[in-house]
Parts: structure tokens; sequence; C-alpha cells
């Protein structure tokens, strides 16, 4: 790939924009995995991958899959879960396994048709159950440690209260618990939210819809200002390869929103941001109350205190929930996507997941 030659001179924000667009262009790829991974379960509803350890790290003492460090990740329907292994610096897998973890990770499906009447519990047992099932089958273990992301995080606490005897330890990562806070504007625009004019039989909620909504919480900052500020990065850069390429894999990321299960979406939405059940305890699943005041698994609870789409507050409610007995938190100093690309966390934070599941 190569380097777009900065030697003229830039005089005028419409030179800037040409040239940083032709930076950006020159960087266009399609998202791969960074990381070996391989399939070991499918559904329409999922895929199951793992992520095994390499022989390096196998020959350098890491421990084997038959210690309870195996961990699952649950991602968030809302996008897709190539953030976590965006770019070969910006990868959370990539970190995690370096920790000599064994990492799987459930990807959704997009929804087809079909899958607009589905609700959140048959939805959950027929991907995340299937998956802890397929993942203690493979690595011959009776418990594993489960860990999600943001709404992933809501579907791995409720996962964990329902099924404790397959779950050793929780991890939520920016997760929404209390959605009544003060600071919340994604809750706010939520629970305003008409279920009944906005659904049609047969039809899911389209991506790109959802796409906006995100757009909108920050409008300049999401829009204007950040071309703004890659252009002048991309200019004063020496070499603009290595910016360009992340800048876009970025992007590639953020306009791939899929579309979402009808029933499943506004069963989320209804119950979690405008009931604000989960934090009540009255979130039913299968026909039972997510009630965290009796979860008896270890809890680490990792949230962003510069988030602006699960506010710190939220996250931080999960403290009034769980036991204090099997409750720990990390704060990082990130927004809602650096936690899973910047490097201050990607230094952070499979070290302390890795030293959080090795407790005794």
């Amino acid at each position: 790939m190569s380097t777009v030659s900065l030697e003229a001179p830039v005089s005028t924000p419409v030179c800037l924009f040409e040239r940083g667009a032709a930076c950006l262009t020159s960087a266009t790829q399609k998202w791969t995995p960074v990381t070996q991974r391989e399939q070991v379960a499918a559904s329409t509803l999922y895929q199951l991958y793992r992520y095994p350890l390499s022989e390096h790290q196998a020959e350098s003492g890491a421990r084997s899959v038959e210690t309870d460090e195996v961990v699952l990740i649950v991602y968030a329907m809302v996008n897709t879960a190539s953030v976590l292994d965006l770019d070969r610096d910006m990868s959370m897998i990539q970190a995690l396994k370096a920790q000599g973890l064994t990492v799987y990770l459930m990807e959704w499906e997009e929804p087809q048709v079909q899958q607009s009447s589905i609700g959140m519990s048959e939805y959950l047992q027929r991907s995340l159950h299937h998956c802890v099932m397929q993942i203690r089958q493979d690595c011959k273990l009776d418990k594993i440690n489960l860990m999600g992301v943001c709404q992933g995080g809501v579907f791995a606490l409720c996962y964990a209260k329902l099924y404790p005897e397959y779950i050793r330890s929780v991890i939520p990562l920016v997760t929404p618990i209390n959605c009544h806070t003060q600071y919340d504007t994604l809750s706010t625009l939520a629970r305003h939210m008409d279920f009944e004019s906005l659904l049609m039989p047969g039809i899911n909620i389209p991506g790109q819809l959802l796409a906006q909504v995100f757009l909108s919480l920050k409008p300049m900052t999401l829009s204007i200002m950040k071309y703004i500020e890659i252009s002048e990065r991309l200019n004063a850069a020496k070499d603009n390869t290595e910016l360009s390429r992340k800048f876009m894999a970025m992007e590639q990321w953020i306009e791939e929103t899929p579309d979402q299960p009808a029933l499943f979406f506004k069963e989320f939405v209804e119950s979690v941001y405008q009931q604000n059940a989960l934090y009540k305890g009255e979130l039913l699943i299968l026909g039972e109350k997510i009630d965290l005041r009796q979860m008896e698994i270890p809890v680490l609870n990792i949230y962003a205190s510069n988030d602006h789409l699960v506010p710190p507050d939220s996250s931080k409610a999960l403290a009034e929930l769980v036991p204090e007995a099997y409750y720990q938190s990390l704060e990082v100093r990130t927004g809602h996507i650096g936690m899973f690309v910047s490097r201050k966390s990607l230094k952070q934070v499979p070290q302390a997941i890795a030293d959080f599941i090795r407790q005794p």
C-alpha cells in the first residue's frame, strides 16, 4: 500500500479534505479477521468461533483449556463483533489470547424474515445456551467464563442467573444496568420509541435506522469534526499508511450496523430501557425474573468513564445489585468504543480479565 505524498502545502480546508480523502481511499479494503480462528458451530441465529492458543503460547507455559481459562464473548446485536479484532494493533481478542486465554466468540447472524417473530427467551435459548453447551463439551469443562459486551453483557448476566451451574464467572463490559440515570441520552430516546407504530409483521428493524440514532447522540463530533481531525492528522503525519488503515477499518465497522430481529429488539428495549426491568429485578427470561441480587457468581464489571452510549453511572449500578462478596469493578478512562481499540484499554483490560478469572 503506497503512502500519499505530503510535500505540497495545504493552504485551504478544501485542500485539506481532498488530501485526507486521497489517503483514506488508498486504505479502503474489506475487513477480514486479524486473529486466526475456526468455526465450531453455527445456526440461523449465530456462528461460534474458537481462537486457540498458538504453539508458541503453549510452549511458553500458557495453561491448557482444561484449567477453566476459557472465555466465551457475547457481543451486542446492534453492531458486528469485528471491532474486537479490527486491526493487528487494535484487537481485544488478540490481547486476551496473549494472556494465555482460550477465546470463543459468538457472532450473531443478521436476522432474516423468519426471525422477526422470535422473542428474547427463545432467541437466547437457541443461541447463547447452545454455544455454552458446545464449549463445555469441546473443552471437557463443567463451567466456563462468560464475557458480555454492551447489550451482550445483559445477555451474559441473565444467562448466568438462569444457569449458574454452567458459568464460572461473568465479565460485563460497558453494559447498561440502570437505564434511567440522569445523563443517559440513548435511554431517553429509547423511552420515547413507539413500537406499535414502528413494527410491521414480517419486517425486521433496519440497521441504518439504528445507525442514525447513534449518530444523533453526538452529531458534530461523530460526523464533521472527526473528518476534520483525521484530515489534519493525515496531513501532519510523515507516514500516513497505518493511520489511514486504522481509520478506515473503524469507519467500515460503523457502517456495518445489521438489521435487528423485530420482536427481540422490541422486547429488549421495552423491558431494559423503557421499564428498567433489569435494574428492578423484574426482567423476565424463560418465565423467570432475573434478580441479580441473588447472583452468587463472581462478577467483574468493566465500564468506561467517558462513555456516551452507556454512561458510567448506568454500568456502576450493578454494584447495587450483585452481592458485595461476588462483585469487583474496573473503571477505564476511555469511551465506549475506546474500550476495545484504545492502546490504554488493550493494555489494561485483558490483563485485568485474566487476573480475575485466575483468582482462587
